[in-house]
């Protein structure tokens, strides 16, 4: 998983595990560390904004909900706000793979994609003829 990818991802996870201990402040922090960890292009930037705020709607339905000890993180974010909350991660993976065309991008975006779309990533392609494909 790429460094922004699994930024995000820890963040869902965060935020859906234990709803309660997150506030306003938090967020800010969040994204201060993930800002302050490398340089984060203008189009990433706006993926990971998108997250965020997915991120805060997350905390905010389980913050809410009854506690549901028996799903695993990803169900908790795909019972809250299915694919919509998948959407800017994808996005996310897209732009890196844009920018670096590299075997650990197109990986998230082969894994991301069937979450968003309920279908597989260029019929199971993998990484080496997508590359030959694209020079």
């Amino acid at each position: 998983m790429s460094g922004l990818v699994s930024a995000v991802e820890a963040l869902y996870e965060a935020v859906v595990s234990d709803p309660d201990s997150w506030n306003e402040q938090m967020f800010v922090d969040w994204t201060d560390s993930v800002v302050s960890g490398g340089p984060v292009s203008k189009d990433e930037a706006k993926y990971v904004r998108r997250a965020l705020r997915m991120a805060q709607k997350l905390r905010a339905f389980w913050a809410d909900a009854p506690a549901r000890p028996d799903l695993g993180w990803e169900s908790r974010v795909d019972l809250a706000l299915g694919p919509r909350a998948w959407r800017p991660v994808l996005e996310l993976a897209e732009a890196q793979l844009r920018n670096t065309r590299n075997e650990e991008a197109f990986t998230d975006v082969a894994r991301l994609f069937p979450l968003v779309n309920g279908d597989g990533f260029l019929d199971g392609v993998n990484f080496d003829d997508w590359r030959d494909s694209q020079s």
